[in-house]
């Protein structure tokens, strides 16, 4: 009998991880609602030893809600297949190692229909992980309905007022451009139909430091805010609307307002 737990131990490996639990475990313990997914649950299960080079891998993926995507990616790298299907959830299924190796591409490749955004999007035998503007147009293609029927949605915009607002932070006094103005939407075949909304565009006369996100090696510097859009009715809504973007990445990111009291703007 441990003899046979040794062999199955050495044969199989089995881990999960559900997303969701510890995103909504942590926005708990932060003080706010979770407004993810309900469901987001993965598993691995490895078959073989790796240290000798001979493995297999099972994974599998369950995410909720919509959009969703159907298709096929392989990876010649990786050595797998990624199975997708949604049917009211996502589901991704990996396959690493079961086939010989002339059964994999030499580069990166998937055949995917996606839907978001009110269109179908598909991709045939693109690389997923890159873009070219030179690729063939056939490959890499989306159909809107809804472009097709009341034709492709027109923008207009509108200005209505720009002034000058004076700004001060912890560490220097700033002038804050404002322009605010309409925006509007509307498809050609259903003009009487129109999105409106008023916003801002707010700038300031030197740019506003921030700390870097820190998650990559090249972002882990300071950062700054050269300038903001933001829906706004009036001026003191955007310069509002400024403020609580600097004040958000300072605290997220750092020590809050007075990250920078001692220093010099950014020029």
């Amino acid at each position: 009998m441990r003899m046979i737990r040794k062999v199955l131990w050495w044969m199989f490996h089995f881990n999960s991880q559900n997303l969701a639990a510890e995103a909504r475990a942590y926005a708990e313990k932060a003080g706010r609602g979770y407004t993810g997914h309900w469901l987001n649950w993965r598993c691995w299960l490895y078959i073989g030893d790796s240290e000798n080079r001979w493995q297999r891998s099972f994974r599998m993926e369950i995410v909720s809600g919509w959009p969703g995507s159907f298709g096929i990616n392989a990876s010649g790298d990786e050595r797998d297949y990624t199975f997708k299907f949604w049917a009211f959830i996502q589901f991704y299924i990996t396959l690493e190692g079961f086939l010989w190796g002339w059964c994999y591409p030499k580069r990166n490749r998937h055949i995917q229909v996606s839907f978001h955004n009110g269109a179908a999007w598909f991709d045939i035998m693109t690389d997923p992980f890159s873009w070219s503007s030179k690729g063939s147009k056939w490959r890499s293609f989306s159909i809107n309905p809804s472009d097709i029927i009341f034709g492709r949605m027109k923008y207009k915009s509108e200005d209505i007022e720009t002034v000058h607002v004076p700004f001060a932070m912890p560490e220097a006094h700033y002038t804050l451009t404002v322009r605010r103005f309409r925006s509007t939407w509307w498809r050609p075949r259903f003009p009487w139909w129109k999105i409106r909304l008023l916003r801002a565009e707010v700038e300031p006369s030197n740019p506003v430091p921030v700390p870097g996100k820190g998650e990559n090696s090249w972002d882990c510097g300071d950062d700054a805010i050269h300038s903001l859009t933001t829906p706004a009715k009036t001026v003191g809504e955007a310069v509002g609307s400024f403020f609580d973007s600097v004040d958000r990445q300072r605290s997220k990111h750092g020590r809050g307002l007075r990250e920078y009291a001692d220093r010099e703007p950014t020029s």
